[in-house]
This record gives C-alpha cells, structure tokens and sequence, in this order.
C-alpha cells in the first residue's frame, strides 16, 4: 500500500511548469519484534505436593506478559495439578501486540491412599454362609474422591470358610493402591448346640437366683449373637461369662458347678475356633 502525506501549502514545480502537490510515499512499518511462545510441557507433580515448578521463556525481543487465568505470572511458576494456558502477549516497538499460547501439564503420578478393614470373621446364616457388608476407605492429595473397587464386593454372599477380599483404588489419572483382608464365615450349628446344653445344664442347678440369673443371662446373649452371625461378640461374651463364674467359685458356686460351667464356656469358644 502507498499512502500519499501532503503538507498545507507544500507544492513543487515540474519542467512542464506545471505546479503539482508534494507528497511523501511510505509502505506501513513492520513490528519491530516478534515473539514465539516455547512448546507444550508436560512434567509431573513434585513429590508430596499437587503441583510442579516449570520455568519457561518465549523467544522475543519485546517486553511479555504471561498471564494464567486472567493473572500474571513470571517463571518460574509452581503450576497445580491439571492442564495450564499460558497466554504470552508481547508488546512491539510499533505499538502493536503479539499474542501466543503454551500448556504446561502437570500430571498426578501419586498413587491414592486406601484403607481396608480389619479381617472379618462371621457365623454362616444358612448353609450357604453369610452376607458380610464392609467399608473400604480412600483418599488421594491431588485427585479427590478415588473410586474403590473390591472383589468380591460388599454386601455378597460369602461362602463358609476363608474368602480373600481385594480391594483396589483408583484416581482420575489411572494411578492405583490396593490392599486386600480376610473374611471367615463359620458353621456354628455346633456351638449353638454346646451353648443349649449349657444354658439347661445352668437351669437345673440350685445356684442362687441373683447370680444364676445373671450367668443365664451371658449365655442366652451369646447363643442370640450367634443366630446373628455375631462370632466376636459371643466370645466377648463367653470371655465375660468365664471371669463370672471364676468370680464366684467358693462362693455361689461350688468348684463342680464351676469346673461343668468353664469347661462348657470353653467348648463353645473351641467350637467356635474353627
């Protein structure tokens, strides 16, 4: 393009002796600079932190800005976590603007934390064996809320005897933790009958009422966890009932009675053993 500037009252004289105006021709100025933005970076997070310190510099010879969301930064930069814009805008001699943009990617290479229960152990409420519910806990610094996968999962029918639980958590960049417990289902048909003996063994003993009622108590609880499925509890209780009837012996209970009720209580908590 050609542009024409005539200054006022500016003419000149030709040998045609024509007057013609002056002007001055000019072609549009290039910037004076220009800037190139530096390529993508991908880099991982800084152990222990959700984020990464990346330097960087785009090629220019003008004065930049670097902006991140609406803000200015400078490099260094600890960068979080995720995918990152940087926005370079470059400002020429001319005063025009260059504008030009690099990602920086972070990316989360820390496994989630995961937490599984202690071992299980439950009574078979059929012969099928038992349904055993349980909380698998996860967390992760930089991905919250992993998901958690547990084979078998919670809440399943587990079958009588030793069933290993798996459980694996993952976040949303594939990293993974996993951890693994144990679930036993016992038959405790044999012990329920052992505790029905000795509950009529206990009935049928001149003890006195008070402390009689209270050992009847222990047992029937015992023998009613049991029917639940609620192994530990039985044998806290079985465990209580024992110191019980050590408690009285000599006392209100003779060394027979109590010698017939600790064996009875320990037969239980073998038959319970597995």
């Amino acid at each position: 393009n050609i542009y024409q500037f005539t200054p006022a009252g500016a003419n000149s004289t030709f040998a045609s002796g024509l007057s013609q105006p002056a002007f001055l021709a000019f072609q549009p100025g290039t910037p004076a600079t220009n800037s190139n933005c530096p390529g993508d970076i991908i880099t991982n997070n800084t152990p222990g932190q959700c984020s990464a310190t990346v330097a960087f510099a785009a090629a220019t010879t003008g004065s930049v800005v670097y902006t991140l969301g609406g803000s200015v930064i400078s490099s260094p930069f600890s960068f979080p976590v995720g995918t990152n814009v940087v926005t370079c805008t470059t400002s020429n001699l001319d005063g025009s603007t260059t504008i030009c943009s690099f990602t920086v990617l972070v990316q989360d290479v820390v496994p989630p934390m995961i937490d599984c229960p202690a071992n299980v152990l439950v009574g078979a409420r059929s012969s099928s064996g038992s349904v055993v519910t349980f909380t698998v806990k996860a967390n992760d610094q930089c991905a919250p809320s992993p998901q958690v996968i547990s084979v078998p999962p919670s809440g399943s029918l587990f079958p009588i005897g030793q069933t290993t639980v798996m459980c694996t958590a993952v976040d949303s960049w594939g990293n993974s933790n996993q951890c693994s417990f144990l679930v036993s289902v016992r038959d405790t048909s044999r012990a329920q009958a052992l505790l029905i003996n000795l509950i009529n063994y206990l009935n049928g003993q001149p003890i006195q009422h008070g402390v009689q009622n209270a050992l009847l108590s222990k047992l029937n609880n015992a023998l009613g966890d049991l029917k639940q499925g609620q192994i530990v509890y039985a044998l806290d209780v079985l465990t209580e009932f024992n110191q019980q009837v050590a408690a009285q012996t000599g006392k209100k209970l003779t060394s027979a009675q109590a010698a017939v009720l600790t064996s009875g209580a320990n037969a239980v908590i073998a038959a319970l053993a597995g």
